[in-house]
C-alpha cells in the first residue's frame, strides 16, 4: 500500500530524494520547495554507510510514491544513486528527475534521458510552478513486485 495521504483534498507524496554528496547544499532549495508542497521528502543525509544504510535505502524505495533525482555533473558520476534508481525502476517507482546544476542532456544516463527534466537550477516562480506541477502528474503508485527484486 503507498503511504499516499490526503491533505486539504491534495495528494501528498512520500518522494525518495537520490542527490550526490558533493550538491548537498545545493539540494537544499529543492527539498524545501518539496516541503512547501506540503510533500514529505526522504534523504539520506542523516545515515552512515554499511549494510545498515543500504537496508534502509532499500526499504526507503520500496515505500516511496517517486523518486526526486537531484541531477547534477556530481550525480551523474555518483554510483549509489545509479543503484538507487536501477533499483527504484526494478520496484516501480516512478522518477521525476529536477536538474539542480547545469548539465548537458547527452550526458544524461538512458535511465534519466528519455524522461522530461524539471528545471530548478535557478529556482522562483517559474520552476516552483513547474516543479508543482510535474509532481501533481505523477501516476500513482503501482503494488510492488511480489517477490521484490534482489536488493
Amino acid at each position: 500500500m503507498s503511504v499516499l495521504q490526503q491533505h486539504g483534498g491534495t495528494r501528498v507524496l512520500q518522494l525518495f530524494c537520490s542527490y550526490a554528496r558533493e550538491d548537498r547544499e545545493g539540494v537544499r532549495a529543492l527539498l524545501d520547495g518539496v516541503r512547501h508542497l506540503r510533500h514529505q521528502v526522504w534523504v539520506d543525509e542523516r545515515l552512515s554507510g554499511g549494510q545498515a544504510w543500504w537496508d534502509e535505502i532499500l526499504a526507503q524505495l520500496r515505500g516511496c510514491d517517486a523518486m526526486l533525482i537531484a541531477i547534477s555533473p556530481a550525480l551523474l558520476e555518483s554510483q549509489a544513486s545509479a543503484l538507487e534508481r536501477q533499483y527504484g525502476n526494478r520496484v516501480g517507482k516512478p522518477l521525476l528527475p529536477v536538474i539542480i546544476r547545469p548539465v548537458l542532456a547527452e550526458l544524461l544516463p538512458p535511465d534519466l534521458a528519455p524522461l522530461q527534466c524539471i528545471d530548478y537550477t535557478q529556482p522562483g516562480p517559474n520552476a516552483a510552478f513547474e516543479l508543482a506541477g510535474a509532481l501533481y502528474a505523477l501516476p500513482p503508485t503501482a503494488p510492488l513486485p511480489d517477490p521484490l527484486p534482489d536488493p
